[in-house]
């Protein structure tokens, strides 16, 4: 048996990998514009290319292979947002919108159909068809290098084994006679783009939410929420994603999972700005202060009933005459004494 001399790659030579493979050159050639390497989109190619990948039927007993089937029932692939979005750990939104900038590249086309499984029609079904000679470029094949921080000619790679050798053109020649002021000049250049803004404007903002979360009392930022606060960058926008953090320290519920309740409703009612989620507060507050006024209203006005004036006035009358009556009797009770204690005295006598 053969042996690299190292037993953990003997051990991984022994092992049975299958599934997904991500050429190194999708790195380089599947880029947004900020020159940053497009890791949905990649990872959601490297899916489909992997459903287009035929499956081989071998001979049992000779072991030849006697033909090839593809993966999938339909002439094209079938898949929703929603399945790309749970296999990756990632929102529909974002699945839908890697998939758009594949087809922008021209990597794969969108259909979408009406079918009808088990007799029940279902409209916008999505089918994905890949495009394998734009696949073919972007696997072997550098693409055309642009830089806004770099003048000079375009150089466009073909065929290269690795990605840091970069084989001569006839455009640009080759470099030659370096002299003291070439290299100074190329030196200084170097500097000006480290100390450029707007070359380190994009990694500052990268870093904005995450620091904010970390220096306002949130905690130390672990890996799941450090993932999470991306995706929610990439669903909406680091504004809001500032902006909803500012509003749990304001509030003073310095959790995470608030942030995302805050998160999740903006998603939901669509909001892409600061001045939507402040226009939707001014309505909450002008609708509240509406409701409380109408409950002001309310409690003012009351129920008023009208009483007819001998209704009040007889509680009076009745006292009157229970006042006379009582004292009617009073003077009766005292006659009667005066009667009895006259006739005592008679009699004594």
């Amino acid at each position: 048996m053969f042996t690299s001399g190292n037993l953990t790659v003997d051990a991984v030579g022994q092992l049975h990998l299958e599934g997904n493979t991500i050429p190194h050159m999708w790195y380089e050639n599947i880029r947004f514009e900020n020159d940053k390497p497009d890791l949905n989109a990649i990872i959601i190619l490297a899916e489909i290319v992997y459903w287009y990948r035929p499956t081989y039927v071998k001979d049992e007993t000779t072991g030849h292979v006697k033909g090839v089937k593809k993966r999938f029932s339909a002439d094209l692939l079938q898949r929703s947002y929603d399945s790309f979005g749970i296999q990756f750990g990632i929102s529909k939104r974002q699945a839908r919108d890697a998939i758009v900038r594949l087809e922008n590249k021209g990597l794969l086309k969108r259909h979408f159909r009406t079918i009808n499984p088990n007799g029940t029609p279902l409209s916008n079904v999505l089918f994905i068809e890949l495009n394998v000679g734009t696949l073919e470029s972007m696997t072997f094949q550098r693409q055309m290098v642009s830089h806004p921080n770099v003048r000079g000619c375009g150089v466009e790679m073909l065929d290269v084994s690795h990605p840091n050798v970069t084989p001569m053109t006839t455009e640009c020649q080759t470099y030659t006679e370096i002299t003291t002021e070439i290299t100074t000049r190329d030196l200084n250049n170097v500097d000006d783009k480290v100390q450029d803004p707007a070359s380190t404007e994009v990694y500052q903002k990268q870093l904005t939410a995450f620091q904010f979360y970390e220096q306002n009392g949130f905690g130390a930022l672990a890996s799941h929420v450090a993932y999470k606060v991306g995706n929610w960058i990439d669903d909406l926008s680091e504004v809001l994603v500032i902006h909803a953090m500012k509003l749990a320290v304001e509030n003073n519920v310095l959790r995470w999972n608030y942030v995302e309740k805050i998160l999740l409703d903006w998603s939901n009612k669509k909001f892409r700005t600061i001045e939507d989620v402040e226009a939707d507060r001014l309505r909450f507050e002008a609708q509240k202060n509406q409701r409380q006024k109408n409950s002001n209203r309310t409690k003012q006005q009351g129920r008023q009933e009208l009483v007819p004036e001998w209704f009040d006035k007889r509680n009076e009358d009745n006292r009157e005459s229970q006042s006379t009556g009582q004292t009617m009797d009073f003077e009766a009770e005292r006659q009667k004494v005066l009667e009895m204690l006259g006739k005592g005295s008679s009699n004594e006598k």
